[in-house]
């Protein structure tokens, strides 16, 4: 894998990782060391009681909404870093994304418009100026260390934020 590629990599997965941090969603590690599935992970903590697929309460609709924005920041960083427009649809992510879209629009068209309006809102989020300095100081720190815990990205976020991680409204 070339340093460009690890970049892009370290840029998708702190994206993941930023935009889990900004929902309040924990997460066990994020990390660039690759396996025979992936290049990288962010591997969430699961949701108690958590069933898109027959529950509609607000609380279910906000924690699908979550679960897309968070599948689609670290592609959206990976393509601001790399400068390209999109990345191709068959990556787990958006597979991820596209499911989570189906509980609340029903179809797959709908689904697919929902997910192009959720695109250019993560894009919006991801490249405000204290976002985008939170992923590249938790990209830069992945780069180095491979593997990020919750607690530190938080820190990373922090010191990046000047003390503090604004909230982030979906509803």
């Amino acid at each position: 894998m070339t340093l460009k590629s690890k970049k892009a990599v370290a840029y998708h997965e702190a994206g993941h990782g930023v935009a889990a941090c900004l929902t309040h969603k924990r997460f066990k590690i994020i990390s660039i060391v690759p396996d025979e599935e992936a290049f990288g992970e962010c591997i969430t903590t699961p949701w108690k009681n958590f069933h898109p697929d027959y529950e509609t309460d607000s609380r279910t609709i906000l924690r699908t909404k979550t679960a897309i924005f968070i599948s689609l920041a670290g592609p959206v960083a990976e393509c601001e870093i790399t400068k390209t427009k999109k990345l191709s649809k068959s990556f787990d992510d958006f597979k991820i994304a596209l499911e989570m879209a189906c509980y609340l629009c029903g179809s797959t068209e709908e689904a697919e418009a929902y997910l192009r309006f959720m695109w250019e809102q993560t894009k919006n989020i991801v490249t405000l100026d204290h976002n985008w300095k939170a992923i590249e100081a938790v990209a830069n720190a992945l780069l180095e260390e491979k593997a990020l815990k919750y607690h530190k990205t938080l820190c990373l976020i922090q010191k990046a934020s000047d003390g503090m991680i604004p909230p982030i409204d979906l509803l």
